[in-house]
């Protein structure tokens, strides 16, 4: 048998899969410290976990010398919930103003290293002698300060997406000076989550996005499929029986065996309630399949059998429902299906629409209706499938979708006009000119990048307004086909106006 896929563009609307988690811990709850050295006074042994500030310095002591301090931190990332995609990962610190009574908080050339450690250590035992290692392959350049009083928001993102793929080596931050010499004397200070000053304290912000795509796969059988037949014959008085056990799910139209009109529809529904509410589809497909036959005399599939698929909005009973109190369908929320090829073509019916808002509304779940495009006995043809009464299992009606559970999904407002936002979520990377990318209308921007990520987190593109190009095919960075599935993009710009822009959302690729 041949088998069709029909395939519709679906666009991104306002409800993107992005969520952000704010830690700003208090002394209870925070952990930092300082470590101190003086050489002549042998602080480098001395503990300084409560200390009220998070800093880092090098001046020459008060009895000659060197007084130099760096400083450490770390964030439980346990409230990450499991398998997501960090997107961004910000680090904000509050200056001081100043470092003691004589002194500034910055001053000198103070540009600093924020790195990740890579060896435990305790707030309350760690020290300048015993201070944890750390590695430089994995740290950020914080650039001097231009006042005595600058807020810094430190991009972490690299490190603490190492940090939250390995938590077990979790150790936190290491802030040191870049030049620790007394002689070029220079210091940076911010409070520490010791200060009494909640707003003060140090705040880590984490963008991140849930790869949580659930799939669900359920399939009409004899006991509790639920669909019917609804037959019409105008010679014969059909219009009022009930066809809820019919073998076969069927549309057709042909003239009656004694004149007249005989037309039949299908009616079918799946329980979804093992989809949590409110959840957003990804991808939903219907799967029927042909029969072959009609009946003794006429092929399952013939003449312009081009039908649509409706979402019904009536609540309608299997073993009651006839032609005559069939229930009302949606004219405006439907799936096409096209004539077929074959007299026992089965289908796969792209039905993403109606099953979003079906399971975003659960208690509008009547099913689906099946519905010849051109219903006159004068131009004969039929559709035919097996409905869940058929003997025959593997040929029952299968619905198959995949989601994104409502507690991952959070609304917001767009920031631009709609149409500078139109991107579609599927890209079929065939070469075949549909489809094929998105884009950005890179001239409503000042300056953009885009990030893609697959699902384990790993970039496979990324662009800027320096490529001059907000556009991708499909591609990875080594200029391969990307393998089919779900991709996250991360979108943020300054438009012409000086708007600032974020979007984040996902991509299904088909390679197909």
């Amino acid at each position: 048998m041949k088998s069709l896929y029909l395939s519709m563009l679906i666009f991104s609307s306002t409800t993107i899969y992005s969520q952000q988690l704010v830690l700003q811990p208090d002394a209870n709850a925070g952990i930092d410290a300082s470590l101190g050295y003086h050489d002549n006074f042998n602080t480098d042994f001395n503990n300084y976990g409560t200390d009220t500030y998070f800093k880092a310095f090098c001046i020459p002591g008060a009895s000659g010398g060197r007084n130099s301090n760096r400083g450490v931190i770390k964030f439980d990332l346990s409230a990450l919930p499991a398998n997501v995609t960090i997107t961004s990962a910000t680090l904000e610190l509050t200056a001081t103003g100043y470092l003691n009574s004589l002194l500034p908080g910055h001053f000198g050339d103070n540009a600093a290293y924020l790195t990740q450690i890579d060896a435990t250590w305790l707030e309350n035992t760690v020290t300048w002698a015993n201070a944890p290692t750390i590695s430089a392959a994995n740290q950020v350049l914080i650039p001097a300060s231009s006042n005595a009083n600058q807020n810094y928001s430190i991009n972490v993102t690299t490190m603490v997406s190492n940090m939250y793929a390995n938590p077990s080596i979790n150790y936190g931050f290491h802030l040191s000076l870049v030049n620790e010499d007394p002689n070029d004397a220079a210091a940076i200070a911010f409070f520490s989550s010791d200060y009494n000053v909640s707003s003060s304290r140090p705040k880590l912000i984490i963008n991140y996005i849930s790869n949580v795509i659930d799939s669900l796969c359920t399939t009409n059988d004899g006991a509790n499929g639920t669909d019917a037949s609804l037959g019409y014959h105008d010679n014969f008085g059909t219009s009022a029986n009930n066809y809820g056990n019919d073998l076969y799910l069927k549309a057709f139209c042909i003239p009656g065996a004694d004149g007249g009109e005989n037309t039949n529809r299908g009616l079918l529904y799946f329980d979804l309630s093992s989809v949590p509410v409110g959840s957003n589809v990804i991808s939903a497909s219907l799967e029927l399949y042909g029969t072959g036959y009609l009946n003794d005399l006429l092929p399952g599939h013939f003449g312009n059998n081009s039908a649509k698929i409706y979402r019904v909005t009536e609540s309608w009973s299997e073993f009651s429902v006839t032609w005559d109190n069939q229930p009302a369908a949606s004219v405006s929320d439907f799936a096409v299906v096209p004539q077929s090829s074959a007299f026992d073509q089965d289908y796969v019916i792209n039905t993403t629409t109606m099953v979003d808002y079906m399971v975003q509304n659960p208690q509008e779940n009547y099913g689906f209706l099946l519905q010849l495009d051109t219903e006159s006995p004068n131009s004969a043809a039929a559709l035919t499938f097996y409905s869940s009464d058929s003997p025959t299992s593997d040929k029952w009606p299968k619905l198959c979708l995949t989601y994104v559970s409502n507690d991952s999904v959070i609304d917001i407002e767009l920031p631009l006009e709609e149409e500078v936002f139109f991107i579609p979520n599927v890209l079929t990377v065939n070469a075949d000119g549909i489809n094929d990318s998105f884009s950005f209308d890179e001239d409503q921007f000042s300056h953009f990048e885009v990030t893609i990520f697959n699902r384990w987190g790993n970039t496979v593109h990324e662009t800027t307004d320096k490529e001059g190009l907000l556009f991708w095919d499909g591609h990875n960075l080594s200029g391969d086909n990307c393998s089919e599935g779900i991709y996250f993009y991360q979108f943020s710009a300054t438009t012409i106006s000086g708007k600032s822009v974020q979007k984040t959302g996902f991509i299904q690729v088909i390679n197909d």
